[in-house]
């Protein structure tokens, strides 16, 4: 059976009683396995899918993970980005300042205590850049 087979059981509810799916979470490890910094898998998609694959062939794992660093997805909305060579990326401006700094409305968003935008988020974000 091959991996793929194996997760397809796995999502049919059927279990290989002899072996457990072994997905790892290898993020900044596959980034220094594969010769790089965790900035560029971060900020990269051809490094961070290179660097998964590299791991996952050579540890033979059962599948690669599909995170990417969140600050991924926020500069994709417009956030400015600062990717360290061997840290986390950083944000540059807070998110709530460059609403506020917008005028966004308060009537077409809300922030929760963790200062997550959960309403009109992505438009509201994108318009931030």
């Amino acid at each position: 059976m091959n991996k793929k087979q194996f997760y397809q059981d796995l999502l049919k509810g059927r279990k290989e009683k002899e072996r457990i799916f072994f997905r790892p979470i290898l993020m900044h490890f596959a980034a220094r396995f594969n010769n790089t910094t965790y900035g560029k898998f971060a900020s990269d998609y051809k490094v961070l899918v290179e660097s998964n694959i590299r791991a996952m062939e050579y540890f033979d794992t059962d599948m690669v993970s599909l995170i990417s660093d969140p600050y991924r997805e926020t500069s994709a909305f417009g956030a400015r980005i600062e990717y360290i060579p061997e840290g986390v990326p950083a944000a540059l401006i807070i998110l709530l300042r460059q609403l506020m700094m917008r005028n966004v409305s308060k009537s077409r968003m809300f922030i929760n205590v963790k200062g997550q935008v959960t309403e009109y988020g992505g438009r509201i974000f994108s318009e931030t850049a």
